[in-house]
């Protein structure tokens, strides 16, 4: 699977519908017409405040922790994140992570192959855990 705009559109639609703008799983913004790894600054219309709204899709468990990368692509892998959001949590180590200051850690989804996130009170934050729901064949 090639992780690009195409992939990215349809688990966008397939997460958040057809919003133009939604929160990622750390409560960070992002605008759907902003995905990619350069910074999309536009104003806030609740402060009118400068912020990046790029957003890309993260892998939860790194293609390098497997003995075949290729088998990290796969949708329940998969969770949109704000740009930074993503750079920092794969910066800051896996399974557990610091993004914003707050700890997380990936683990293993239950009764379908896949990843979540929860936090340090073992609440699922991903949009799999929020939603209830996850990519079925």
């Amino acid at each position: 699977m090639v992780i690009d705009r195409e992939l990215a559109w349809k688990v966008w639609e397939a997460v958040y519908g057809e919003a133009e703008m939604a929160v990622d799983c750390f409560g960070a913004h992002m605008a759907k017409d902003a995905y990619g790894d350069k910074p999309v600054l536009r104003v806030s219309p609740n402060d009118g405040k400068t912020y990046d709204y790029s957003w890309t899709l993260n892998r939860l468990r790194p293609a390098s922790t497997y003995d075949d990368p290729s088998k990290a692509d796969f949708l329940n892998n998969l969770e949109p994140m704000m740009r930074l959001s993503a750079y920092e949590k794969d910066r800051t180590g896996y399974p557990a992570f610091v993004v914003r200051g707050a700890k997380y850690k990936v683990v293993e989804t239950y009764g379908y192959e896949g990843y979540g996130i929860v936090d340090e009170w073992d609440r699922r934050v991903d949009w799999k855990g929020v939603q209830k729901r996850m990519f079925v064949d």
